[in-house]
């Protein structure tokens, strides 16, 4: 997503913050407009070095204004953090904080989790600016020609006090803390604070109602009877106010009794609001107030919500005698709480339908904006509040956005999935406008997979194949992207064309494959059958190519590198790859779309970090990954000595805090659990300071294991190379490797007694139309089931010959290596079928290594030669991710390359998806430094742009198939793979 689209809509979180931001797109436009002046006939570059004064002075302003914003929010944020702090000691000393019901605790901890939420709005609004900063720098010096991102941002931008985390830090340090504490106080708890042992908390457990030592934060008090006074009233009040057989007398003695406390009126006031949202009759709440004790006006000194709030919130009694009570002593329907809601919205948060029209006639503004940027009908929609949306519109609510950039309710509608408000709101045709996304109704519909809603919107005539204002695409790119199949089929049948080209001239059926959607690929390449799509060169312009005066792609440069000094003419040859040697290699990938979920939404972060360490192996470099993760931050990956004692803690922590907020640990017997399998999956708790759990963490786990025997020496033996570079018509890599020739493809099985063979299939006919995996037999009952005659291998020099003699029958892999001429080039295709995936890759590099060293004592003893290097040129691949990791991470000698099975079976679970998502097979064969891939031709003729977007990414790519493709220099058939002398990526 291009960086404007993206803070344009990050700014709708925080709406308050809005006009506060880098205005980036004006200093883009700005960028612009100072090249313009040069376009017709001038320099570009010289002429915007000649307007740097222009441009830094429009910048320099804008740092200005969101250092002022940030200096005003931080003094805000100060004062309320010390309001709370000194309640919450008051709270403490009085003894009021002793349980979760309580009045006072009740009232503290909402306000210290406001107080998180407003603290993370600003750390977002520092961090999409600080990103701004960057990108807006970046573009002026890919127009310019110069080097003044790093110094300006060092020297002007980053020592600017927004940009400093220690204040910011410190107050989260004392939400997280407080929060901690009341949590602690209310189960009874003793929190020991000690501020020189940094997120260190001791609990210890201490009676309720006595507890032995105040924490620093609190002064030391023992607990009075008068602290709990509040509650014990409000608790009486309620139990008898709400009793079945309660009388007006009952209720005027209770009052009396009132009467005579200490700060009666704001006490009853206090009481009289928190009992609005309880089951407490009416009756009793108006003789209440009768008792001349109720401050109709007052509000709540923490959230700020008034009588009408309390009310409106109410859905355990009717409160309308209650409202129509407050209103005609003139309490005003326009009051906010300290999110900025009025009453209405509390009414429509709260599906009390029955109240809008009173709250509307008596003044209530319909289309009053919260500090979220929500209007009362915005609540109604998302919560599925269909016959208030009606009303509310019957009311005067709009349509459309009520402010710059706001929320659309109909897009809105859409993405929540809203069927009856979206009819409702397209019955009173709203303005056809694009998000701050740049989206239509239509594409977030279907981007979220909605079918009905598509239909819907299709009926009151969308466009089917209208573009979005993010990457030109249509509603059918979002499906094809997102993998909607019903999606998909509703638009096809609506005359979505598929031949369009986004901006990227990419077709929908690249990102079904991109993304790996097997169904809507399937059908959207039935219909590229009959279609022709425009020819995509896959070759792309150069910089040095692109004319000065283009500029149209300047949105665009947000996706090339920093400036640097040309590539060398001779391009780096690398050999061979990183490989374990006495090393274990451990991967760990974060699971599920949200591997970290906690328990309730008040633990919920909305934004932080998890950091990973251990404690006992000082060699992990400690790393640390946003929660909001992207598919990159997923994996973490260690090269360890051993797994005896290896422990890993993750800690997750605020964006800004050093307090721990949830921790775990992953301790040494889930590493042991992989000695006989090599892929786990693990859910583990997440615990609190005081061992509570508040959440879990799921990931994955895969171990490899270093070679059991003795590798191949580097000295002695080749290993295969290659060599990376960019060509001078494209950004793409260009690999150069020592693969090349054509390669006889053996399928490889290991046999339960552990003996590598070759065969045909992974399965074989044992009589009876049965037939059994190989993995299950032992060699000398597969020699009674199979054919292991074979003419004189020694004579067969030709790939295809070799693949045509072995393919009818089953050999022990050594006899085949023995026998082969020395010449024959070998595709040894893995199959697993076991559980222990490290002893079963050993003993096929048993038999490798063991030929490749006999091949080695022969051609010395034949030649003369005291240390010839020539081998038997071998490539190994398998359909089998794990396959080829252990594969690759095991040895350095021999290249391998993971075999994709685009298209071949239905959609895949998660496990599969690495076999058919083009993207992340790429990711995974980078990640694992594999030197190619193998993909379907068919696909590849089918969308020429995967060739680009493989190559691009330094990786070998083999077509796989009869049909030749362009781009393309390897291929593979049932019998050989056929690599170039030069192998371009």
């Amino acid at each position: 997503m291009k960086f404007g689209k993206y803070l344009a809509k990050r700014q709708l979180e925080v709406p308050e913050y809005g006009n506060y931001f880098i205005n980036y797109k004006a200093l883009k436009k700005l960028i612009k407009s100072l090249s313009n002046q040069a376009a017709a006939g001038g320099n570009v570059e010289q002429a915007l070095r000649d307007n740097k004064a222009t441009f830094f002075f429009r910048l320099e302003r804008e740092l200005e204004k969101v250092n002022s914003f940030y200096l005003q929010k931080e003094a805000e944020l100060k004062l309320r953090i010390d309001i709370l702090m000194e309640k919450k000691a008051d709270a403490y000393a009085s003894g009021s904080l002793t349980s979760s019901t309580s009045v006072s605790y009740i009232s503290l901890y909402e306000g210290f989790q406001r107080f998180r939420r407003d603290l993370s709005k600003l750390e977002q609004f520092i961090e999409l600016n600080a990103t701004g900063f960057s990108k807006v720098l970046k573009k002026w010096d890919k127009r310019s020609k110069q080097q003044t991102k790093e110094l300006y941002l060092s020297r002007a931008v980053e020592v600017q006090p927004v940009f400093h985390r220690d204040i910011l830090a410190r107050l989260s340090d004392q939400a997280s803390s407080s929060i901690l504490e009341l949590e602690a106080w209310a189960d009874g708890d003793v929190i020991f604070d000690d501020s020189r042992r940094g997120s260190e908390i001791q609990a210890a457990t201490a009676p309720a109602t006595a507890p032995a030592t105040a924490p620093v934060t609190a002064p030391v008090a023992p607990v009075t009877a008068p602290g709990a006074k509040d509650d014990d009233l409000y608790y009486e009040f309620v139990e008898t106010a709400s009793a079945e057989n309660v009388t007006t007398a009952d209720i005027s003695e209770w009052v009396e009794v009132l009467k005579k406390v200490r700060d009666a009126k704001s006490r009853v006031t206090r009481i009289f609001l928190l009992s609005i949202s309880t089951s407490a009759s009416n009756a009793a709440l108006l003789a209440l107030y009768e008792s001349g004790l109720v401050d109709l006006n007052a509000s709540d000194a923490l959230n700020g919500r008034n009588v009408l709030h309390e009310a409106a919130m109410a859905t355990a009694v009717d409160r309308t005698a209650i409202l129509e009570l407050a209103v005609s002593q003139g309490v005003s329907l326009l009051a906010r709480d300290f999110y900025g809601r009025t009453p209405l919205h509390y009414a429509c948060l709260h599906n009390q339908r029955k109240l809008l029209k009173m709250f509307v006639d008596q003044g209530a503004e319909v289309n009053a904006l919260d500090k979220d940027n929500f209007t009362p009908l915005l609540y109604s929609v998302i919560n599925q509040y269909s016959d208030c949306v009606r009303d509310l519109i019957s009311m005067g609510a709009s349509v459309d956005a009520v402010s710059d950039n706001g929320y659309i309710p109909l897009n809105l509608a859409c993405q929540y999935g809203v069927y009856d408000a979206s009819e409702i709101i397209l019955q009173n045709k709203p303005r056809h406008e694009p998000d701050a996304e740049g989206l239509f109704a239509l594409h977030i519909a279907a981007r979220a997979g909605h079918s009905s809603l598509v239909s819907l919107l299709l009926k009151y005539d969308a466009d089917v194949n209208e573009l979005d204002k993010l990457n030109r695409w249509t509603a059918l790119f979002h499906a094809a992207n997102e993998g909607h199949e019903q999606v998909l089929e509703t638009l096809l049948s609506a005359g979505a064309r598929t031949d369009i080209l986004d901006e990227e001239r990419h077709s929908a059926l690249y990102y079904a494959a991109w993304e790996g959607h097997v169904k809507c690929m399937h059908r959207l390449a039935d219909l590229e059958a009959t279609v022709k799509l425009q020819e995509v060169d896959i070759d792309m312009k150069s910089p040095v190519d692109v004319q000065i005066n283009d500029l149209s792609g300047l949105d665009e440069l947000d996706g090339i590198p920093d400036l640097s000094l040309p590539p060398p003419i001779l391009p780096f040859r690398r050999y061979g790859h990183n490989f374990l040697d006495q090393k274990i290699f451990v991967l760990i990938t974060l699971a599920g779309s949200t591997p970290v979920k906690f328990v309730s939404e008040e633990a919920t972060l909305s934004s932080g970090q998890l950091r990973i360490s251990s404690k006992n192996d000082h060699s992990v470099i400690p790393r640390s990954v946003p929660l909001a993760m992207s598919d990159t931050d997923r994996a973490m990956s260690f090269q360890l000595d051993s797994l005896d004692d290896f422990a890993l803690d993750f800690e997750i922590f605020p964006t800004f805090g050093t307090r721990i907020i949830a921790k775990t640990a992953a301790l040494p017997y889930i590493w042991r659990a992989t000695l006989t399998q090599f892929h786990q999956s693990y859910t583990l708790p997440l615990f609190d300071m005081r061992l509570h759990t508040i959440g879990e963490m799921s990931f994955d786990v895969q171990v490899v294991r270093p070679y059991k025997g003795t590798p191949l020496e580097i000295t002695k033996y080749d290993t295969y190379w290659k060599s990376t570079g960019t060509s001078q018509q494209s950004l793409s890599f260009v690999t150069a490797s020592s693969v090349s020739g054509q390669y006889a493809r053996l399928t490889i099985c290991v046999t339960s007694d552990g003996v590598p063979v070759v065969t045909p299939s992974w399965k074989v006919d044992v009589g009876h139309g049965i037939r059994v995996g190989v993995n299950t037999l032992t060699y000398e009952e597969l020699k009674k089931c199979t054919n292991g005659v074979v003419s004189d291998l020694s004579t067969v020099s030709d790939p295809v010959e070799v693949h045509r003699v072995l393919s009818n029958s089953t050999l022990p892999l050594a006899e085949v290596l023995k026998l082969l001429p020395i010449t024959v080039k070998l595709d040894l295709n893995v199959i697993f079928a076991a559980s222990d995936l490290n002893h079963y890759v050993d003993t096929v590099l048993d038999v490798l290594f063991a030929h490749a060293r006999d091949t080695h004592d022969t051609n010395r003893m034949s030649n003369g030669d005291p240390a010839p290097r020539a081998t038997r040129s071998i490539i190994l691949s398998s359909v089998n991710p794990d396959v080829c990791t252990a594969l690759n991470w095991k040895q350095p000698n021999y290249p391998v390359f993971f075999v994709m099975r685009n298209g071949t079976f239905n959609e895949p679970t998660d496990l599969d998806r690495v076999s058919v998502s083009v993207k992340e097979a790429v990711l995974f064969a980078n990640g694992n430094n594999m030197l190619g891939l193998v993909c379907d031709a068919r696909l590849l003729n089918l969308v020429p742009a995967l060739v680009e977007s493989i190559c691009s990414s330094g990786l070998v790519l083999v077509s796989d198939g009869e049909h030749e493709c362009k781009g393309v220099k390897a291929m593979r058939n049932e019998s050989v793979v056929e690599f170039h002398n030069s192998i371009d990526v």
